[in-house]
């Protein structure tokens, strides 16, 4: 029998009554077991369909699906829905490229009618990556930019009918994003919008910050002091919780430890032990409903 051990330190956000509801709102896939992995890159159909044979084999019960026109991703996310997998869209544009967004929620709406729900649509990808701006590097202003590209395309996504999604990886975009839907006074856009994650963990181990090592150099170090570590998702929560009121809903888009990270000289380098050990105790998280700290 397995049992699960007490808390060892206090949460990083308490969540309401009236945030759990709110969470409760939003469609799931039927039994959901909150597993997922990105969908293939290649979305010709041969592709689509040993992707969702590979998803189905691990039980997965989402994807998310990067696509670079409305057609691709209702091609994709409709095989997704007749399997019970939630896809996830990504729009493939760049944070200073203009696009309609509204073509894709009705493209998608079909696939997602499977789960009760109108498209999940995630608008731009990590705006601190360079990669990621048509100029081929940001701009100093960058995160203003960000914001109000974001809430204006959020905006439309809203009033098409569909979830917009949020993805950053610092809070000075999360603040600018937060900062543009005031200006615009659309503060509503909040009540259906998503964040998507990417806890990539460097070489830290799946307890960082709360690691014995980490401590012994940084005694008292949290999340939110420190995101690089698998279980960024709280500090995440904490800006949330911070800035509007209430935690979104968190879908996983990337993370994990990429093969042979070593930026941190105190943690050995990720290789194929490590690789499998580390990824395993972050499905483990999923199956005891236990975190690593």
């Amino acid at each position: 029998m397995t049992t699960t051990p007490a808390a060892t330190r206090p949460p990083t956000v308490t969540l309401s009554p009236d945030n759990v509801q709110r969470l409760k709102g939003f469609p799931r896939p039927p039994q959901d077991n909150g597993i997922g992995l990105h969908f293939h890159l290649d979305l010709r159909d041969d592709f689509i369909t040993s992707t969702i044979d590979r998803l189905r084999s691990i039980r997965a019960t989402w994807t998310l699906i990067y696509a670079a026109d409305a057609q691709q991703a209702r091609r994709a996310a409709q095989p997704c829905a007749a399997a019970g997998i939630m896809p996830v869209v990504r729009i493939s544009k760049l944070v200073d490229e203009g696009f309609e967004p509204e073509p894709y929620v009705a493209e998608l709406r079909e696939p997602f009618a499977a789960f009760n729900s109108v498209p999940w649509v995630q608008v731009y990808n990590e705006p601190e990556d360079e990669r990621e701006w048509k100029s081929g590097g940001r701009p100093p202003n960058w995160a203003g930019i960000f914001g109000r590209n974001w809430a204006h395309q959020a905006d439309r996504i809203y009033r098409a009918g569909g979830y917009p999604g949020l993805q950053v990886l610092t809070k000075s975009a999360f603040d600018a994003a937060v900062d543009a839907v005031k200006a615009m006074g659309r503060e509503e856009i909040w009540e259906r919008t998503f964040f998507v994650q990417h806890n990539y963990g460097a070489n830290h181990p799946p307890a960082y910050p709360y690691d014995a090592r980490n401590q012994a150099d940084n005694p008292g170090q949290t999340i939110v002091q420190d995101t690089m570590g698998v279980v960024s998702f709280l500090a995440y929560a904490a800006w949330m919780q911070e800035r509007i009121g209430f935690v979104l809903p968190i879908v996983g888009g990337e993370g994990g430890w990429l093969f042979g990270a070593e930026e941190d000289k105190r943690y050995p380098k990720v290789e194929r032990a490590l690789h499998a050990q580390y990824h395993r105790e972050m499905f483990d998280w999923l199956r005891t409903g236990v975190l690593a700290n």
